[in-house]
């Protein structure tokens, strides 16, 4: 396929043409923290609502009804949301993949 001179010009102008992102480049001794620190977010995050009144009530909130209910949805939604997402995001940092630490 023949290309253009502006595509030419392009290739060997632009930065970005002649470098590509590999997941070797995320291999520094960060990851693996970075990792940990996010395996123990989303298990920190998975432990409140499970001792509270979602899983085995070792938790009492002492406050209204209405506050209450506002209470059980943030807790499901750590629960059901926000830890599976931290977990997932310190499986794909450890294996050095790309969408890890944006996640």
């Amino acid at each position: 396929m023949a290309q253009t001179q502006g595509e030419t010009r392009m290739q060997r102008t632009h930065p970005a043409a002649s470098r590509t992102t590999t997941t070797a480049e995320l291999t520094t001794p960060g990851r693996r923290m970075l990792a940990l620190v996010l395996t123990a977010l989303g298990l920190g995050l998975a432990a409140a609502p499970l001792l509270g009144p979602l899983g085995l009530e070792a938790i009492e909130y002492r406050t209204s009804p209405t506050t209450l209910n506002q209470l059980l949805g943030s807790d499901a939604a750590a629960l059901f949301v926000a830890a599976p997402l931290c977990l997932v995001a310190a499986y794909l940092v450890d294996r050095g993949r790309l969408a890890g630490p944006p996640l």
